[in-house]
């Protein structure tokens, strides 16, 4: 699975840093596609600090980069590094995620919670390559439920709130 930098990132719209970053990134991608994992490892991490400085250490295509690194070292059967750069992507995308979901419609939430499914299949491959571990198994299995368990908590926060609308709406009647 190749997840692909925002299609929000058109040229016009980066700076040159940004663009370095897009250029570096899609050589990296020829590479894996190719089977030239050392040079793609090689050039992702080079992203990885680029993208960092570019766009924040913060930002949704940071952790698209980091992502696709974890699942790199997965296919190289290299599942510890895999946890370390998953466990860091997924952190991104919930702070990015939770960030979006208090502003969001309830189909803009439910394609949040798409969207940031790829980390949690990384992130929970990479568990299962680490099983006789059971230190990266918790600590990896920790980061899924907590994601999964904020996102469940906003849902149903919000599900209360219609509630109790509703509740006064019929009282008034």
């Amino acid at each position: 699975m190749i997840v692909v930098l925002s299609p929000s990132l058109t040229p016009e719209k980066l700076s040159p840093e940004q663009q370095k970053v897009i250029q570096i990134y899609q050589q990296a991608d020829k590479a894996k596609q190719s089977g030239n994992y050392q040079e793609a490892v090689r050039l992702y991490e080079q992203t990885v600090t680029l993208a960092q400085k570019a766009f924040g250490p913060e930002n949704i295509n940071t952790a698209i980069l980091l992502n696709n690194l974890a699942e790199l070292y997965l296919k190289m059967r290299r599942a510890e590094l895999s946890l370390s750069f998953s466990q860091r992507a997924m952190d991104i995308a919930f702070k990015n995620t939770i960030d979006s979901f208090s502003i969001a419609s309830e189909t803009q939430k439910l394609d949040l919670v798409e969207k940031n499914k790829c980390y949690q299949d990384i992130l929970l491959s990479t568990v299962s390559a680490l099983s006789g571990n059971l230190d990266a198994v918790n600590s990896g299995l920790t980061s899924a439920f907590r994601f999964k368990g904020i996102v469940l908590e906003a849902m149903l926060g919000e599900q209360e709130v219609l509630r109790r609308g509703l509740s006064a709406e019929a009282q008034r009647t």
